[in-house]
């Protein structure tokens, strides 16, 4: 199965996922970002513009833009 990682990269630093994720394909990967990126919501993160990177064997996959403190998310 293949393992992802997600990082996070805002204005000023970066998250940097440290565990692998093992996830069937791509597409569950993504709705997994977008779970995360809710979840930090609610984590009293203020970030106004961020993106969530989806990386497998070093290689990123899919980027997905996302707002904490905004109002946008996809």
């Amino acid at each position: 199965m293949p393992r992802y990682y997600f990082t996070i990269t805002y204005p000023g630093g970066y998250i940097q996922d440290r565990y692998e994720h093992e996830l069937p394909n791509l597409t569950t990967a993504q709705d997994q970002a977008l779970h995360f990126a809710q979840w930090m919501r609610g984590q009293g993160q203020h970030w106004q513009q961020a993106i969530l990177h989806i990386i497998s064997e070093g290689q990123e996959l899919a980027s997905v833009p996302f707002s904490v403190g905004g109002k946008h998310l996809p």
